[in-house]
């Protein structure tokens, strides 16, 4: 029929894309605050903190979507470096526990280490390694 609406992959075809469904992420529940929770998740690729809704928690589970739409807690550690290093920087500092400028002046220690796990190890290997000794 010439009047049919076209699906919304816009080929007329009634196989169309199918839709995405929410994958279910274990979460740590780190504190509430009031209607909101601030939980720790890692999907592999360094640990994260977010705010969510605590209507939207099935015990210590939830939507990966709803961790998408999350309300990102702490500092932005990737833009405080080079680009090139930023990623990496910020996963060393989540990887153990450093989330604020409060927690990085604390912490400043242990900040230090992360900077030389990341910057200066990894050069003085490829330094001794060109040098013959790696």
């Amino acid at each position: 029929m010439a009047n049919d609406i076209q699906d919304t992959d816009g080929t007329g075809s009634k196989a169309g894309k199918a839709s995405k469904r929410p994958r279910n992420i274990k979460v740590n529940i780190l504190e509430r605050q009031g209607q909101t929770v601030l939980v720790e998740y890692d999907l592999g690729a360094g640990k994260r903190r977010v705010f969510v809704p605590a209507d939207l928690l099935r015990g210590n589970d939830i939507d990966d979507d709803v961790l998408d739409a999350g309300i990102s807690y702490g500092e932005d550690w990737a833009t405080w470096v080079d680009e090139a290093h930023g990623e990496a920087f910020a996963a060393q500092l989540h990887a153990t526990g450093i989330y604020t400028k409060k927690d990085l002046l604390a912490r400043s220690n242990e900040v230090r280490a992360a900077l030389q796990r990341l910057l200066v190890n990894p050069l003085m290997d490829e330094l001794l390694m060109r040098a013959g000794r790696g």
